[in-house]
C-alpha cells in the first residue's frame, strides 16, 4: 500500500479529533510526503483495512498517524506526537 495518494477525507469528526492531540491536517498531509516514512498494516477493523504510519512534517515534528483508505482517499483516524519508543523506532530505520 502506498501512502503516497494526493486525496485525503477531512471532516469535522476527525479534524476535531486530532486537534484534542494538537495536530492539524496540514501537519498530517505533510508527514505523507515524508521520503522515509514508516508504514505498517494492522489489519481489518470495522470491514476497513488499517494503516499506521511514523512521518514528519515539514516543521520536522514526528507525528504517528492511523488511517484507512476510503473510497481511493486517505481518511485519518488519528494523529500524534510520536511517543518515544515510536521516535527511536524511526530513527534506527532511516
Amino acid at each position: 500500500m502506498s501512502p503516497r495518494i494526493a486525496k485525503f477525507d477531512w471532516d469535522d469528526a476527525n479534524v476535531e479529533h486530532i486537534a484534542r492531540h494538537d495536530v492539524l491536517p496540514k501537519e498530517v498531509e505533510e508527514a505523507f510526503l515524508d521520503p522515509f516514512a514508516i508504514i505498517k498494516e494492522h489489519g481489518i477493523r470495522f470491514g476497513e483495512m488499517r494503516y499506521s504510519m511514523l512521518g514528519r512534517t515539514a516543521e520536522g515534528r514526528l507525528l504517528m498517524i492511523a488511517y484507512i483508505i476510503r473510497r481511493g482517499a486517505i481518511r485519518t483516524v488519528t494523529a500524534y506526537t510520536a511517543r518515544r519508543k515510536d521516535r527511536n523506532t524511526f530513527q534506527a530505520r532511516r
